[in-house]
């Protein structure tokens, strides 16, 4: 039988995936203030950019939780997530977000891009 992927259960927020908690530090540069949705595969956070302390450069952080065992399977799901990076960062258009970085860290990698204040679509 195939191996299944498993991911976070709902934090009681009604939003589910990701890991994250207010405060926490990813590459010693950004700083988490909350989470602003999520879905079976992880979440998206808005945090500040700490290499901007004066601006206070908020953007936004997507989260992709990989916890499978199987090599293979984690080796392509951050190949399609780092893709889809790749393709956002050649776009230009006022309504998609700016990619800033990417990279992966503790069975996650994370997309960090453009905070853009306002509703879910």
């Amino acid at each position: 039988m195939p191996e299944t992927t498993q991911f976070s259960e709902s934090e009681g927020n009604g939003y589910t995936g990701g890991r994250l908690r207010p405060n926490t530090i990813l590459l010693a540069r950004y700083k988490i203030d909350a989470k602003l949705g999520g879905g079976g595969q992880g979440a998206v956070y808005q945090a500040r950019d700490l290499n901007f302390p004066d601006a206070r450069r908020l953007v936004a952080i997507k989260e992709m939780i990989v916890t499978t065992t199987d090599p293979n399977l984690r080796a392509s799901s951050l190949k399609t997530f780092q893709r889809e990076a790749n393709i956002l960062a050649t776009l230009n258009h006022p309504a998609i977000p700016k990619i800033y970085d990417f990279f992966d860290q503790n069975d996650s990698a994370f997309l960090i891009m453009e905070y853009i204040n306002g509703n879910n679509l």
